[in-house]
């Protein structure tokens, strides 16, 4: 599908449309009442502080590439058919915390998590608190890396692997090249024989699949969706007129962006396996 995933075909070909997999969304917060987002359910509450207007609409433009209504308005998720969790992350003990409290209790063999944050790496403090440090072109993001930098998220995501559940993560906004030698020393979780198993997702430029300079990068990364130009439920940017419950964006972006892509793309290729056969894609085969 040269203009995006064919969701569309997914959901005509082999009536896949999200049914009977579940979908955890770890991040900071979202907007429960917008009108075009089905009912989410809540595992964990927000995180301290994080019920802001930002994170509220990063949370919301995540749920609803994946699984905002298909109620001939609005927009449609991937997966609108698919059931929906949150669990509020906000730092690295609460994204391991919300993979491990879930796994056996909610989610099941072949249900998917997405991990929508990233982590500030060894050259974040530097060149975020001394901007003339940075390289030129680039802001506060840099040095961001995924969350597995932090080895309790690791540990997590690989025990989700042991339990037969697909994690999603975005690879961070940092300008990192992740085969950096820094990067590879100690915890090393970037380097091959250390992979997490979870599918790693850079931004990509919307036009022509060119990796968008801020997305991390390196061989640990297994793919990418757009990184900009994504419509969405949030922000307000294209539509603002009825307040927060209708807002919608024209322009989300960032790893944050494409990770919701691959998320529902994984989500509809399950969906369709488990339906036709009554058995699940592991996340190797996924991946």
């Amino acid at each position: 599908a040269p203009d995006g995933i064919d969701a569309i075909g997914a959901w005509s070909t082999f009536a896949a449309r999200g049914a009977g997999i579940k979908l955890l969304d770890i991040e900071q917060a979202f907007n429960q009442t917008h009108y075009d987002l089905p009912n989410v359910i809540m595992l964990s509450g927000f995180c301290s502080g994080c019920n802001t207007p930002d994170y509220r609409n990063h949370g919301t433009a995540v749920l609803g590439q994946i699984a905002a209504l298909d109620n001939g308005w609005g927009t449609t998720g991937i997966a609108p058919d698919s059931q929906m969790y949150f669990a509020g992350g906000g730092n690295t003990v609460l994204i391991a915390s919300a993979i491990t409290n879930a796994l056996g209790t909610t989610l099941v063999r072949g249900d998917v998590i997405l991990i929508e944050q990233q982590y500030p790496g060894p050259r974040w403090n530097v060149c975020c608190n001394n901007p003339s440090s940075c390289p030129p072109s680039t802001n506060c993001d840099f040095g961001y890396l995924p969350v597995e930098w932090d080895p309790s998220v690791y540990n997590a995501i690989t025990m989700a692997q042991g339990s037969d559940v697909i994690v999603i993560e975005a690879a961070g906004n940092g300008y990192q090249n992740l085969d950096d030698p820094l990067y590879n020393a100690g915890h090393a979780p970037f380097s091959p024989g250390n992979d997490s198993g979870a599918i790693m997702v850079g931004a990509g430029n919307s036009c022509c699949r060119s990796r968008l300079d801020f997305s991390n990068y390196g061989d640990t990364l297994d793919l990418q969706g757009w990184g900009q130009n994504v419509w969405t439920t949030g922000f307000g940017s294209a539509y603002n007129a009825e307040g927060e419950n209708l807002y919608y964006t024209g322009g989300f972006a960032g790893t944050s962006s494409a990770s919701p892509i691959v998320a529902g793309a994984c989500t509809l290729l399950q969906s369709a396996y488990k339906a036709r056969t009554g058995s699940i894609l592991t996340p190797s085969r996924i991946k």
